[in-house]
């Protein structure tokens, strides 16, 4: 009887630390993906090569502003790199005045301010 008492209690409080870490992940995600904008430091733009959801910050997690069709341009206003090393872009969608984030991975072709002098290639967004 005391040895299945035992054994309760520590599924118990297995459980339960599984638990408090399943919430302090969730957590710890939710503020990285506050919503973050940056500088129009780059005078460059990209054109999707498919159907991909714009974000509000700079992770495949992150919340969604809007689904944005391939052949669409965002004009790029600057970028970051996240924790898992993925490069990001901030900007604008062609014709409308939406902002978000995209992965460079979903970009068909685009192009930086690379070329002028004094410009850090991939100028980094100084986050608002």
């Amino acid at each position: 009887m005391k040895l299945r008492n035992k054994v309760s209690t520590v599924l118990v409080a297995a459980a339960l630390m599984a638990g408090v870490n399943v919430a302090v992940g969730s957590q710890a995600q939710a503020a990285a993906c506050v919503t973050a904008s940056g500088p129009n430091y780059d005078t460059g733009k990209g054109t999707l090569k498919g159907t991909y959801a714009l974000k509000n910050n700079f992770y495949a997690s992150c919340d969604t502003i809007t689904t944005l069709p391939g052949g669409k341009v965002i004009f790029f206003h600057c970028w970051r790199t996240n924790d898992y090393g993925n490069k990001w872009v901030y900007g604008r969608v062609k014709d409308a005045n939406t902002m978000g984030w995209m992965s460079v991975d979903n970009f068909s072709n685009y192009t930086t301010s690379t070329d002028i002098p004094g410009v850090p290639s991939y100028p980094p967004c100084n986050l608002n």
